[in-house]
């Protein structure tokens, strides 16, 4: 049986392999693309899952994005509703989106 040789950067390499990889596998998202993708998941038209498999991440990223848009938004209406309206409800209705669909 052959042995395969293990990974020796020359001396004069610019970078170590972890390097040369690190940039690699993490995508960076702007806001308006999180906004739509935590619209489009809200919407329900398609699984959570599905969602997050067509756009590549994981489903713990959406979850964390789409209570960090709710709480953004609660803030932004909280002006104009009564402290007693107040809600994760209540806010997703007034923006057209179903409670049930809401993170728990």
């Amino acid at each position: 049986m052959e042995r395969i040789a293990a990974y020796r950067p020359e001396q004069n390499s610019p970078k170590r392999p972890f390097e040369i990889f690190a940039g690699l596998t993490r995508r960076h998202y702007s806001a308006e693309e999180k906004i739509r993708i935590v619209l489009e998941g809200l919407r329900g038209e398609s699984g959570i899952a599905e969602l997050c498999r067509q756009e590549g991440f994981n489903q713990n990223l959406y979850c964390r994005w789409s209570q960090e848009f709710l709480e953004a938004l609660r803030h932004v209406i909280a002006p104009h509703l009564q402290e007693s309206e107040l809600s994760l409800a209540t806010v997703a209705a007034w923006v057209g989106i179903s409670p049930q669909s809401l993170p728990r």
